[in-house]
C-alpha cells in the first residue's frame, strides 16, 4: 500500500517523524521540499486492499513542538487548523492518487482521532534528520531586537561547557551537547545530545543551582561545577540583555522549561565571583610533560605543517601528538581544530628560549588549570605555588579522571611549574608592594 501520495497538490513528501505504528505508520509527520511540515493522520478503513484515506494538514515548527510536549491532542490540530485540510486517497492499483479539500465546517464528518489521542514521547520515530534534536534554546533580547550571530555563538559556547560539565561522570563516554538546526528571528536553536538522559539531568541540576543563590556554593559543590562557567553565562546573558528558554523536545524528560534572564542577575554573578568552590575541566588539564616539545609544536603550526609524529623527534604515535596538541589548547596556544590562536603566534615571536618561558609563566598562571590551582592552594602567584601540590589540587579540583591519570597529569603540571617558576615577571601590584 502507497502511503506518501504521489502527483498532487502537496508534491513530493517524505517522512519526518511517526508518532502511531500499526501495521504500517498510521499518524506521522511528513516535509515537502519547501520544508513545510504536515501532520498526517489515516482515516480509512480495511474494507478496501486498493485503497487508503488520510487527512493532511499544514503544522507549523511551534505548534508540532506543543504537540510533542502533549499541550494539546492530535485530534485538536484537525478541528482547529492553522490554514487547510487535505483529503488524500492512495491506491496500490494504476489508479492515481486523489485529494480533496475539507472545509472547515465539515472536518468532523471524517473518521478523526478519539479526543484522547496524544504524541506519546517513548514512541516517536525519528525519520528525517532534522527531526533528531532534544531540546530547544530561544534567545531572545529584552529589546525585541534579533540577537545578532556573536550573541548566539557565546550563549552556545557557555551553555555547552555546563551541560557537559554536568554531564560528566565515571563513564569513558564524552558527553556533548551541540546545534542540529537554527530559526532565526527571536533566534531558536534546536539541539542535540549524545545522551539524551543524562542532558536532561543535567538540565535540570542547573535549573535547582539557579533557583537559590543563597545555595550556590553547597550546590556547586555538590554537583562539581566551576562557578566561573556559570558566570560567565549569566554575565553573557545580563550584559547583552537576553532572555533564554529551554525546553525539552518532550515532557518525557524536561517537565517545564529554564529561563535564565527574566530577573536581575547581577547579585547571582557577584556571588558566584565570591563563591568559595574551585573546578576545573578536565579538558584544560594538559598531558605533556616536555614544555619544549610543545613549543616546537606551535612553531610547526606557525609554519602550517601537517603534524605527523614520524616528523617529530620523541613522539612516537598519533596520541602523543594529540598530548601536545591539547597542552597547548590548554594554554590558549592552539584552538581545538589546531589552528594557531594570537597568544601562539605571539609566542612564536620570541627570539629567545627564556623569552618565550617569560611569556609562558604568564600564560601558564592565567590557564583554567593555573587560575584554580592558585585559588585552591589560596597563593598570589605561581612563585608561591608548591610543586609537590599538584597531585591533591588535581584530587580536590578535576572531575572526569581516573587516579592513574591525575597522576600522569600531575607530573606535568609539576614539570611545568618547576621550569617556569624561575622565569615569572614581577608585577607593580600588591606582590611588590613592601620593595
Amino acid at each position: 500500500m502507497n502511503i506518501l501520495p504521489k502527483n498532487t497538490i502537496l508534491g513530493y513528501l517524505k517522512f519526518y517523524e511517526i508518532y502511531d505504528d500499526f501495521e504500517g505508520p498510521k499518524c506521522f509527520s511528513a516535509k515537502d521540499r519547501l520544508g513545510q511540515i504536515y501532520l498526517v493522520y489515516w482515516c480509512g478503513d480495511y474494507h478496501d486492499e486498493f485503497k487508503s484515506t488520510w487527512l493532511y494538514t499544514p503544522i507549523s515548527h511551534k505548534r508540532l513542538d506543543n504537540l510533542r510536549r502533549e499541550e494539546f491532542s492530535i485530534r485538536e490540530v484537525f478541528i482547529n487548523p492553522e490554514q487547510i485540510i487535505y483529503y488524500i486517497s492512495t491506491f496500490t492499483n494504476e489508479r492515481a492518487d486523489e485529494y480533496e479539500f475539507v472545509k472547515s465546517e465539515d472536518v468532523s464528518n471524517y473518521n478523526l482521532p478519539p479526543d484522547s489521542f496524544f504524541v506519546v514521547p517513548d514512541e516517536i520515530q525519528v525519520v528525517d534528520e532534522e527531526a533528531n534534536w532534544n531540546f530547544e534554546l530561544r534567545i531572545a533580547k529584552k529589546s525585541h531586537k534579533s540577537p545578532d550571530r556573536g550573541m548566539v555563538t557565546k550563549i552556545m559556547d557557555s551553555l555547552s561547557e555546563i551541560i557537559e560539565s554536568l554531564m560528566m561522570d565515571d563513564s569513558r563516554e564524552i558527553p556533548k551537547l551541540f546545534p542540529v538546526s537554527a530559526v532565526p528571528g527571536s533566534f531558536i536553536l534546536k539541539l542535540g545530545t549524545n545522551n539524551n538522559e543524562k542532558a536532561s539531568v543535567a538540565i535540570e541540576q542547573l535549573n535547582a543551582i539557579l533557583s537559590d543563590e543563597e545555595l550556590f556554593d553547597e550546590k556547586l559543590k555538590e554537583l562539581e561545577l566551576d562557578p566561573y562557567k556559570l558566570k560567565d553565562l549569566l554575565d553573557i546573558v545580563n550584559q547583552d540583555n537576553l532572555i533564554l528558554t529551554l525546553k525539552s523536545k518532550t515532557k518525557s524528560y524536561l517537565k517545564e522549561p529554564i529561563n535564565v534572564g527574566t530577573k536581575d542577575l547581577s547579585p547571582a554573578i557577584k556571588k558566584l565571583e565570591e563563591s568559595t568552590t574551585v573546578l576545573v575541566d578536565s579538558s584544560k588539564i594538559p598531558q605533556a610533560n616536555n614544555l619544549n616539545r610543545v613549543i616546537e609544536i606551535v612553531e610547526r603550526r606557525q609554519r602550517g605543517e601537517i603534524l605527523k609524529h614520524e616528523n617529530i623527534e620523541g613522539i612516537n604515535n598519533k596520541r602523543q601528538v594529540t598530548y601536545h596538541t591539547d597542552a597547548a589548547y590548554c594554554l590558549g596556544l592552539l584552538n581545538k581544530n589546531r589552528t594557531i590562536t594570537s597568544a601562539g603566534r605571539c609566542l612564536v615571536s620570541k627570539e629567545t628560549k627564556e623569552a618565550k618561558y617569560e611569556y609562558l609563566a604568564d600564560r601558564f598562571e592565567s590557564s583554567d588549570f593555573g587560575w584554580a590551582w592558585l585559588k585552591w592552594a589560596k597563593v598570589r602567584n605561581i612563585t608561591e605555588l608548591e610543586p609537590s601540590t599538584a597531585y591533591q589540587f588535581m584530587e580536590d579540583s578535576v572531575k572526569g579522571l581516573s587516579k592513574d591519570t591525575k597522576k600522569r597529569r600531575a607530573t606535568t603540571l609539576i614539570s611545568w611549574l618547576s621550569l617556569l617558576q624561575g622565569y615569572r615577571r614581577a608585577y607593580h601590584d600588591m606582590d611588590n608592594a613592601e620593595e
